[in-house]
């Protein structure tokens, strides 16, 4: 069994390594590099040899080799070239001599394959679950090749890389992207405190200080003008609610919509305070739960439909935040 240790250890791997980033972060990043049809027309006529298409984006026929053999083995793995380690040519085109793969269903991207020539294992592949530990000293992991395997035989490499190419367990993924929601989540004690401490900057009247003050002394607490009224009503009220936000407790739901032929599904993972120091899951989460669409609570129900609408990793207050197309942080 799985413990919440065993998932703490992979997070922190995952966290660590470079190869494993969000899946919609890469799309957005390599997206200046895809090509038009033009453009592909032209570097097939330039380039016959050296570089194959995908998606829209060259990379070099070598990897493309590889990736295909990792395809024998797992048909519904996808990749897209990383935000590094491509040939820019004069003309400013691109090939990719490395390449991230990834699940549609996965926010997360498992590893990234590559190539390198200048030794005897041109095959490379890192991920996060890998561990090295031939170069376990290595200070700088994310830049080293703790997280890397080796090879020169592409076939055998290839069952290898697929073995570890397993999507994402749920506890992971919500582990992965807690902090999206806790971060968001945080601003408002921030925004509230500031609202508090603003409204003290507005009485820079030295003439109702002054006038204040020796009521203040003269009076006791009884205040004569209406400004400072005014304030001191506003202040009560901000730092009750600034007080508020600091003690509010945050419970959520992680969840993914999932679909069996016709029938969808909503397996649901439940927290109770996201503002909690350490993240939730590991201290007090409860079983995960899986629902048919139609058994799901209407107020549950109603934040997942205003989150679907949602641009991904958008924090709606008091709603949650949208991961990807099937996975969803829900505040209660």
């Amino acid at each position: 069994m799985t413990t919440m240790q065993d998932y703490k250890a992979q997070f922190d791997a995952l966290k660590t390594c470079a190869a494993n980033v969000p899946l919609v972060d890469l799309k957005r990043e390599v997206e200046r590099h895809r090509l038009s049809n033009e453009d592909m027309e032209r570097i097939k006529k330039e380039m016959p040899t050296q570089c194959v298409f995908v998606d829209g984006f060259s990379f070099a026929r070598d990897l493309v080799a590889l990736y295909q053999h990792i395809r024998q083995h797992i048909p519904s793995i996808k990749m897209l070239p990383t935000s590094e380690a491509v040939v820019m040519r004069r003309d400013g085109a691109t090939l990719h001599g490395k390449a991230a793969l990834y699940y549609e269903d996965c926010p997360y991207t498992i590893g990234v394959i590559g190539l390198d020539y200048s030794g005897s294992r041109p095959y490379h592949f890192m991920s996060g679950r890998i561990a090295n530990t031939k170069y376990k000293n290595t200070k700088t992991r994310s830049d080293s090749r703790f997280y890397q395997m080796d090879s020169g035989d592409m076939s055998s490499f290839a069952k290898r890389v697929a073995a570890l190419c397993t999507p994402f367990s749920f506890h992971v993924l919500s582990y992965l992207f807690f902090s999206t929601l806790k971060s968001e989540s945080k601003k408002a004690i921030y925004e509230t405190a500031y609202a508090t401490q603003k409204l003290i900057s507005l009485v820079q009247n030295p003439d109702v200080l002054q006038r204040e003050v020796e009521n203040l002394i003269n009076q006791g607490v009884t205040f004569m003008t209406p400004e400072f009224n005014e304030f001191v009503e506003k202040f009560r009220e901000a730092k009750q609610v600034s007080v508020h936000e600091q003690n509010r407790s945050v419970p959520a739901y992680f969840i993914r919509v999932t679909a069996r032929g016709t029938q969808q599904f909503v397996e649901v993972l439940s927290v109770q305070n996201v503002r909690a120091a350490e993240h939730p899951v590991m201290v007090d989460s409860e079983p995960m739960l899986r629902l048919h669409i139609d058994d799901v609570p209407e107020d549950i129900m109603g934040k997942l439909s205003v989150l679907m609408i949602t641009d991904v990793g958008v924090h709606v207050n008091t709603v949650g935040v949208r991961i990807s197309d099937t996975y969803f942080w829900v505040e209660r």
